[in-house]
């Protein structure tokens, strides 16, 4: 049971940074489309925020649900080996840890420097 939870956080958290670079993608197409730039590309940034924020999070529960397999594992958890609340378990993951690993800042950072270099090139563009 933790595996299968430790491998739905996975590929949510993988889904996350296959959307980041989409984003960027979906506001280029609405800049195209004469949506207003700063408009596309804030919108694009927030959600990437957003993203990398749910990402980080995903990041957290997997890597308390590692430990709490390797506990189980060990034989740590003889009492009640079908425990899945991890917060019980270890408390609740920092989040900001989380967000400077990094597989997450290197796919939403990268993005969130591409949005602010694509907005720095359209401002030059219209002046």
């Amino acid at each position: 049971m933790i595996g299968k939870a430790i491998e739905r956080m996975d590929k949510a958290a993988f889904s996350l940074k296959a959307l980041s670079p989409a984003a960027l993608g979906v506001a280029l197409v609405l800049i195209e489309r004469k949506v207003p730039a700063w408009l596309a590309l804030a919108a694009a940034a927030l959600a990437v925020c957003i993203y990398w924020y749910l990402d980080a999070q995903y990041l957290g529960r997997e890597r308390a649900f590692r430990k709490l397999y390797d506990r189980v594992r060990k034989g740590e958890l003889d009492d009640d080996p079908y425990v899945m609340d991890v917060a019980a378990v270890f408390g609740e993951q920092p989040v900001w840890s989380c967000l400077k690993a990094g597989a997450v800042i290197g796919v939403h950072g990268a993005t969130l420097l591409l949005l602010g270099i694509a907005f720095i090139a359209l401002s030059l563009l219209k002046t």
